[in-house]
């Protein structure tokens, strides 16, 4: 026996995740499998539950406290919301990878890619004006800019963000693998509970 076919038996000895609608992705990913990094999740349970919870937390809150000068209480709103779907999310995205057949480190990845192509990232000024000391034989003082860049980097850098969120999204986008991976069983719709007629349910009663 290879080591995937041990991998694909020991997946689907675990029950498999469902195909939620778009309320039924919000409880799950808020309530059942809040910091779930485990598993793997269909594309409808992911696009359901982050759109609309960006919509929720974020849009509506604006429109609600931005016209009655509440900007105090929108941004303590924003910082409590951000820390408290920042598991939820993560354990999403991660959820999603493992449905494509990827690690979820690759989110990490991609922070990374996007993190070294930010010209504003404090740590990357020291390394650049060592760039520019090795360069030009003397380092760039913090006064004369704090935030410098050779024109390379300042030219390549918006598109290679570019580049890797729209590649993410690609991923996060691909259909699930085929069958149970080595992350799990693959999503599968539930069967809806029959309907029990009216009468039966007054003869129970």
């Amino acid at each position: 026996m290879t080591s995937n076919d041990k991998e694909e038996r020991d997946a689907s000895s675990v029950a498999a995740p469902e195909i939620p609608g778009f309320g039924r992705a919000i409880t799950i990913c808020l309530s059942e499998k809040y910091a779930s990094f485990d598993g793997r999740a269909c594309r409808r349970e992911f696009w359901f539950f982050c759109p609309s919870l960006f919509f929720l937390g974020f849009v509506v809150p604006a429109l609600v406290f931005g016209p009655l000068d509440g900007y105090d209480i929108l941004t303590l709103f924003w910082i409590v919301a951000f820390f408290y779907l920042l598991t939820p999310v993560s354990a999403a995205v991660f959820r999603r990878l493992h449905d494509v057949g990827l690690s979820g480190w690759t989110l990490f990845a991609c922070l990374l890619v996007l993190s070294c192509f930010n010209p504003f990232n404090p740590l990357l000024p020291p390394a650049l004006r060592a760039y520019n000391y090795l360069k030009y034989g003397a380092y760039l003082l913090p006064s004369d800019n704090v935030y410098w860049a050779p024109y390379w980097y300042w030219n390549v850098a918006p598109f290679a963000r570019l580049e890797a969120i729209a590649l993410f999204a690609i991923v996060l986008l691909w259909p699930g693998t085929r069958g149970p991976n080595k992350y799990g069983p693959a999503p599968t719709k539930r069967p809806k509970s029959p309907a029990i007629p009216f009468d039966d349910r007054i003869n129970e009663q």
